[in-house]
């Protein structure tokens, strides 16, 4: 890979392509994620499927044109039919299927109103599942068009974003905080790193619309599962920040980011939430900032703070990687 990650290939994990509620039936889309063209398209069943993007026939991009008839899609250059496991059902001037040609299927999941692909560089089957927000599920949290950003290409590696998780001391340069955040505690568990930490907000002000009462130290809660999905609570106010990121090629990739918070009782608390978010999306751009002009250190000189947590959080992103392929 490139930017300075010692790696030839994306990591393992699951990856957002998308929102739920902008693929409607019947819509298909062009992607284009891992160095890979695909089709992503809803059937009539309501099921997102996602195949590689080029007819077997011809080679025909079946994003572009490409139409969905049941379950199955479309190719636009000669109507040959795929099915919902990607083999050919239906070859319109022959009397049969071609059934030795088959689109290669990405496996697919829709969980917090994402829709999540599963890459591994040697096509394998999901090694977990990608993780069920519960406060979403129940309805206890809430989100929407006006609560997300999408920001198509970037230049950086989904490693960048994630490992923001366990740098304490970047709060001050980047954020504006007064001092580092506190690391409470951190833990690998499988797929998912988590990290307790403590911050403090509006120091020295009697008073701000994020924090009324003035000085208050909140707990963060944060979680990265593969290095695809990192998730952040608030618990000043019970919100949860998702910055998830899919790699493009080599160089650049895509973020999604989602704010989930407690259901606004009226327009007032409306107008706090979408203040909220552009509050988040504020702080998100400084971080891209930095991510989008630097360069991954491997063999970083860690100071203060940062050793343990960092280098609990490095060993533990490794798995995600093929030692196989560590560059020299």
């Amino acid at each position: 890979m490139g930017l300075g990650l010692p790696y030839t290939t994306a990591p393992v994990g699951w990856f957002q392509i998308g929102w739920s509620d902008d693929i409607a039936a019947g819509d298909v889309r062009p992607l284009r994620y891992f160095g890979r063209d695909m089709v992503c398209y809803r059937g009539e069943d309501g099921q997102i499927r996602v195949f590689d993007a080029f007819c077997p026939h011809l080679g025909a991009h079946l994003g572009h044109g490409g139409t969905v008839a049941g379950n199955d899609i479309v190719c636009p250059f000669h109507g040959w039919r795929w099915g919902c496991d990607g083999k050919n059902v239906d070859i319109p001037y022959e009397s049969r299927p071609n059934r030795g040609k088959r689109l290669a299927a990405w496996p697919v999941r829709e969980v917090n109103g994402w829709v999540m692909v599963w890459y591994h560089p040697d096509g394998a089957e999901p090694e977990w599942e990608a993780p069920v927000i519960d406060e979403f599920v129940s309805g206890e949290l809430i989100t929407g068009p006006e609560f997300r950003q999408f920001d198509a290409s970037i230049r950086l590696q989904p490693q960048f974003i994630v490992e923001n998780i366990v740098d304490a001391a970047h709060q001050v340069d980047v954020h504006g905080g007064t001092e580092p955040l506190e690391i409470v505690d951190f833990a690998p568990d499988g797929p998912v790193f988590r990290v307790h930490t403590r911050l403090v907000l509006g120091a020295g002000k009697k008073s701000t619309w994020l924090t009324p009462e003035g000085k208050t130290v909140a707990d963060l809660f944060m979680e990265s599962w593969g290095m695809g999905i990192a998730i952040a609570r608030h618990m000043q106010d019970r919100s949860i920040h998702a910055q998830n990121s899919t790699p493009i090629d080599d160089e650049h990739s895509a973020l999604f980011a989602t704010l989930l918070l407690v259901p606004p009782a009226d327009e007032a608390a409306h107008a706090l939430a979408e203040r909220r978010f552009r509050f988040e999306m504020k702080q998100l751009g400084h971080d891209i900032e930095i991510w989008k002009h630097m360069r991954y250190e491997p063999h970083a000189p860690f100071a203060g703070m940062e050793p343990k947590p960092y280098g609990a959080f490095r060993s533990w992103a490794a798995q995600f990687y093929s030692s196989a392929e560590v560059s020299a």
